[in-house]
């Protein structure tokens, strides 16, 4: 039948899926398909086809929708996970697309390497903290040739971090990162839902 192949959506199959899809975990691809293979009767649908009918069709609207803090949180919990798998992440953060993820995160990543140039020691907020901390471990990772980040990231992944650190030398990364701990809450204030207000903001004193 037509609609048993695989790269065939029909519009009782697109809405089928939008229903599953609200009433299912978007990150459990795995029941969305069962359930949409049990519905439909006829379709032979795995999860990798229903997580990109959703994401590359289906959800454009949504990938541009303001990224939340819970989300970006979330999003550098899934990426010390998987690191640079970018389809891999987004099995984790239903909703948004492999691209968004990666513009997203590469974003934040230049985010602070421009705040480390600029030796600019100011968060406004508990995730900015986290961004930036993250940020520098990854940075700290690469400078000190650890096996661990290069072997699990592609080799384009690897050129474009290359990239953003050119003309950052690890003693200035560790500098700015200690710097940045002493104004920052204790990791007991962190795990917390609020942060400390004499940590949200202070500034490097000038010498």
């Amino acid at each position: 039948m037509e609609n048993a192949r695989s790269n065939h959506w029909s519009p009782e199959l697109d809405d089928q899926l939008r229903t599953l899809i609200l009433s299912h975990s978007p990150e459990d691809w795995n029941l969305i398909a069962s359930s949409l293979n049990a519905a439909s009767g006829s379709a032979h649908k795995s999860p990798q086809d229903c997580f990109r009918r959703w994401h590359e069709d289906l959800a454009s609207a949504d990938c541009k929708k303001p990224w939340t803090d819970q989300e970006e949180l979330k999003m550098l919990a899934v990426h010390q996970k998987y690191q640079n798998k970018w389809s891999s992440m987004a099995l984790q953060l239903g909703g948004r697309s492999n691209n968004s993820i990666k513009n997203r995160f590469y974003s934040i990543f230049r985010k602070v390497k421009n705040k480390v140039l600029k030796q600019d020691v100011v968060h406004d907020s508990k995730l900015e903290l986290l961004e930036t901390l993250y940020v520098l471990f990854l940075m700290e990772h690469y400078f000190m040739n650890l096996p661990s980040m290069p072997k699990q990231t592609g080799k384009r992944g690897k050129d474009f971090i290359f990239s953003l650190l050119k003309g950052l030398q690890p003693e200035t990364i560790i500098r700015y990162r200690t710097c940045l701990l002493y104004t920052s809450p204790s990791p007991r204030d962190l795990s917390t839902s609020r942060m400390p207000s004499s940590a949200c903001k202070k500034k490097k004193k000038k010498k």
